[in-house]
């Protein structure tokens, strides 16, 4: 992964000042939120494209992508229920750059990617879980205590014959709400407060726009959240 705490940037260069420009013009809320929560770290996305200095995307997400329909459909649904929008169609970001790294590669050629500082324009929401650093990969983690339990639970005798997995199918219905609560349980450790807290776990943002900077534009960023002198 490529280091990009080595930029050495000419200060006021035209690109910053551009860039400063287009972030209190558009980004005042989000700037305003980590001032007002005195956040000590950026956040960013991972995209298996390159960003030459600042580019603004389109939130479009409208269905799942890795984890799945019925994860997908059920975090939106108690998510609704408890925050007032979908919390998976959301654009997702992290101050974890390994993590962020991962969503760099392109899987139609060998271009690298790159990792860049993720700014909500306009109004937003977010919500996160200190236990989430990867919904998807946390669920396929617990997944399978999740159902090991279960099945103890309420059919002991199964485990200890090996029964296939492919029987599980006959008791789907009882186990599906089990999951069901699964979700439920999960979506209440997500909070919308205090941006802070979001450290090394990934974040929803609620937004229909958003920016993504070259981190070799680092140094402007952090001025307007008053991080360095």
């Amino acid at each position: 992964m490529k280091n990009y705490n080595n930029y050495i940037l000419e200060k006021n260069s035209r690109a910053d000042l551009e860039i400063r420009e287009f972030l209190l013009e558009n980004c005042m809320p989000f700037i305003n939120k980590m001032r007002k929560d005195v956040v000590p770290f950026l956040f960013y996305r991972g995209i298996p494209d390159y960003i030459n200095d600042i580019e603004d995307f389109i939130n479009d997400r409208t269905t799942y992508k890795d984890s799945g329909r019925r994860l997908h459909d059920l975090m939106n649904k108690y998510g609704e229920e408890k925050f007032g929008w979908k919390i998976r169609n959301g654009v997702f970001a992290t101050n974890n750059l390994v993590e962020a790294n991962r969503f760099t590669l392109n899987q139609y050629d060998d271009d690298e990617g790159s990792i860049n500082i993720c700014i909500p324009i306009g109004e937003f929401n977010f919500v996160y879980s200190q236990e989430v650093v990867d919904l998807t990969e946390k669920v396929a983690d617990d997944f399978m205590w999740v159902y090991i339990s279960w099945m103890y639970k309420n059919h002991p005798k199964i485990l200890p014959n090996n029964e296939p997995l492919s029987e599980f199918n006959s008791y789907k219905d009882e186990y599906d709400k089990d999951y069901d609560e699964y979700i439920q349980n999960l979506v209440k450790t997500y909070k919308d407060k205090n941006l802070g807290g979001a450290d090394n776990v990934e974040v929803s943002f609620d937004c229909k726009e958003y920016y993504l900077i070259n981190p070799k534009h680092e140094h402007i960023v952090l001025r307007l959240f008053d991080h360095i002198d």
